[in-house]
């Protein structure tokens, strides 16, 4: 999986987790690649890709505060 980065990559903050957090459209070859890897071998693995067409959110937070 991390074949799947270039030779020169550097995560930001040395850090794989943060970088995923941070730029995930230059971990999206590696998502794929897990994604690949769990089918093949029939584990179920965690969905990493949105099933959403928009970017705006699909759902609302509600102050109770303000309710009462």
């Amino acid at each position: 999986v991390l074949n799947s980065y270039p030779r020169n990559y550097q995560f930001q903050h040395e850090s794989i987790y943060y970088d995923a957090r941070a730029r995930p459209d230059k971990t999206f070859n590696a998502f794929f690649q897990l994604a690949h890897i769990c089918e093949e071998n029939g584990i179920r693995g965690s969905n990493c890709f949105t099933l959403r067409r928009s970017w705006s959110p699909c759902y609302m937070e509600i102050d109770t505060k303000i309710l009462c």
